[in-house]
């Protein structure tokens, strides 16, 4: 009887999850528009034999929390449009460093006009995601090349005065690459002399962890060491 129990136990779920199964194929089709109301999706599904079926298994809460699912789903996939037209540089005259974003989002809906099917604040999010993206990629791109060509001015420079900005340092080319930047190129200096600053204490404490007290008493050998191995990348 134990068995039988949980038999048909198992075969309730297993009916269960064919009709959720189905109720979700029924969205997929009848939900495109991410416009769409409830109410509206719910009228245009009920000719459904599908929709009957969950309004028998499911409440009406779990219907409509599977209707909000399918809403995100369309909301997210425009959304990994958007951000993919944008690193594709397919939105003509959008650039990680516009700043009107009233220009931006005209040319986003005239780009492609499915983007109108996000709000304009989700518009105005997405972008301002993948523009935060794109700095980091050139404040990372910054600190390496400060830490491989100039090691020694930048770990001179305090980060939180970058007003003054050495003439070697602006002279390099992920330096300069960041001129459109405007005063977001003090915030990217900032970040990136923190994170090669970051990058040498993560070496200095492994070469302690190395050498051990011999970093302690001989100074002038702890930074032949120390530059040897900076300089093998270890």
């Amino acid at each position: 009887r134990e068995e039988e129990r949980k038999g048909g136990k198992s075969g309730k779920r297993s009916r269960r999850d064919e009709i959720i199964d189905d109720y979700k194929a029924l969205l997929a089709e009848t939900v495109t528009d991410p416009t769409l109301s409830w109410s509206e999706a719910k009228d245009s599904m009920r000719q459904d034999r599908r929709y009957d079926k969950a309004a028998d298994e499911l409440s009406r809460h779990e219907r409509e929390d599977l209707f909000d699912e399918q809403i995100e789903s369309i909301l997210k996939a425009v959304q990994e449009k958007m951000l993919a037209a944008l690193n594709s540089s397919k939105v003509e005259g959008v650039t990680w460093h516009s700043h009107d974003f009233k220009d931006v989002d005209a040319k986003l809906l005239a780009a492609d006009a499915s983007f109108g099917q996000l709000s304009a604040r989700s518009r105005h999010k997405t972008f301002s995601k993948w523009q935060a993206a794109q700095l980091a990629v050139h404040k990372e791109a910054l600190a390496e090349a400060l830490m491989s060509e100039i090691p020694e001015v930048a770990l001179a420079m305090d980060p939180e005065n970058v007003k003054t900005v050495p003439a070697e340092v602006q002279e390099l080319a992920e330096y300069k690459a960041l001129a459109p930047a405007g005063e977001a190129r003090e915030k990217v200096l900032r970040g990136a002399i923190e994170a090669m600053k970051e990058k040498e204490q993560k070496k200095r404490r492994k070469l302690e962890d190395r050498f051990g007290e011999g970093l302690k008493g001989d100074a002038k050998k702890s930074m032949q060491n120390l530059a040897k191995y900076v300089e093998g990348g270890k």
